[in-house]
């Protein structure tokens, strides 16, 4: 499991300071409820987030930083959930 510093966490990885939170992966500081999170730091309520950071209230993040109650967002620009899941796809594969 390699995690230290956590509270209630479950299916996680590679993680430091988890409180409350499921499907963490190489991350820290994800805190209250958060879900599939990778490569993430000081995180709260977020789902669905990947290399983001200091980010809350958020779902479908993708490299993005400071955002509030934001969803699907990559390098904190706004889309649709149809041209997110395209653009997310793109990136990861290039």
């Amino acid at each position: 499991m390699h995690i230290a510093r956590f509270g209630w966490a479950k299916t996680c990885l590679d993680s430091v300071n988890l409180q409350d939170c499921e499907r963490v992966y190489m991350s820290s500081g994800i805190q209250v409820k958060c879900y599939d999170v990778s490569f993430c730091f000081q995180m709260d309520n977020v789902r669905f987030a990947k290399y983001s950071g200091y980010s809350s209230r958020c779902q479908n993040i993708f490299g993005c930083m400071g955002l509030i109650d934001a969803k699907n967002c990559i390098l904190n620009q706004s889309y649709s959930q149809q041209e997110y899941d395209i653009l997310q796809t793109k990136v990861i594969d290039h």
